[in-house]
């Protein structure tokens, strides 16, 4: 009896073990990581990037879609940073790099990932290499705060979807938060004002937004501290 009862007890421990972890697993997959979010390990401290700041930002990404233009390596605005062009025609007040999305395939794949690497260090930036872990590149520059951070996207069955490790870990919030319909990133793409200049944006307005940000779409999302300002 006393053999049954360890069993069962034994049975119903790794039991609750195996739920308890996939609700984990579910709950943190389904939360919105967005720089605004202000997660409790990395809050946003400041609601608003010195105008110096700004400039360098804005600097950084014209020499990013510069050096990926002379490639010919397709690529447009993603995430916050399309909210960016598309409510003051400039990054976020409080964001902390602008986003780039590109095709890992089509001409990005002609070149080897250094290759790739070198056209940027070739300018005088920066490049972090997170290929294996998440398919991104973050540029920037020595003395400027602010980064810039390429995505490779890849068509799977008329979706763009990311690849990489986390992709695999994070298979939910990837599948649920970073795919959006591959024509709206059909080329040719139109053009948005970008600070001083104009930049690539996905197609039919805020249509990649209801894939990105199921969630808030529809409203403007500020951090707390720009909250606590107003």
């Amino acid at each position: 009896m006393r053999v049954r009862f360890g069993r069962f007890l034994i049975r119903t421990t790794i039991f609750a073990i195996i739920v308890g972890a996939t609700a984990l697993y579910v709950y943190l997959n389904v939360q919105d990581y967005a720089y605004y979010t202000d997660k409790p390990w990395h809050p946003v401290t400041k609601c608003r990037n010195s105008k110096q700041e700004l400039d360098q930002l804005l600097n950084l990404t014209f020499q990013v879609h510069e050096t990926l233009d002379s490639l010919g390596i397709g690529h447009w605005l993603m995430y916050g940073s399309i909210w960016g062009a598309r409510r003051i025609q400039a990054p976020l007040p409080w964001d902390n790099d602008v986003d780039l999305g590109f095709r890992g395939e089509g001409n990005f794949s002609r070149y080897t990932l250094q290759q790739v690497i070198a056209s940027f260090e070739a300018k005088g930036l920066i490049v972090n290499n997170k290929w294996f872990q998440s398919r991104t590149l973050t540029v920037s520059k020595e003395g400027w705060p602010l980064t810039v951070d390429l995505f490779a996207f890849y068509n799977n069955s008329g979706w763009m979807q990311r690849r990489g490790l986390e992709s695999w870990v994070a298979w939910i919030n990837y599948r649920t938060r970073h795919t959006f319909p591959s024509w709206v990133v059909d080329f040719p793409l139109p053009k948005a004002r970008f600070g001083f200049f104009e930049v690539y944006i996905p197609r039919g307005g805020i249509e990649i937004m209801k894939h990105l940000y199921r969630d808030s779409w529809w409203k403007e999302v500020k951090p707390k501290v720009c909250e606590e300002e107003e």
